[in-house]
């Protein structure tokens, strides 16, 4: 994997593996809950932003 590549929200790298972060792995479970429910991406990026969770600190939560 290159250096400049960035992982997936949910994984880490640890000693030179990709990991699982299980902190943001709980949320990335929550929003597969949440569309399994029937939240629209739309909902569901909603409730993102209006949760302290930083994806990147440059953008908010989207539906895509």
């Amino acid at each position: 994997m290159a250096a400049s590549r960035k992982l997936p929200f949910g994984y880490t790298m640890q000693m030179g593996k990709i990991c699982i972060q299980e902190q943001e792995a709980g949320l990335v479970r929550e929003i597969f809950s949440d569309y399994i429910c029937g939240e629209s991406f739309l909902q569901i990026a909603g409730k993102l932003n209006s949760q302290p969770v930083a994806y990147n600190p440059q953008t908010r939560w989207n539906k895509n």
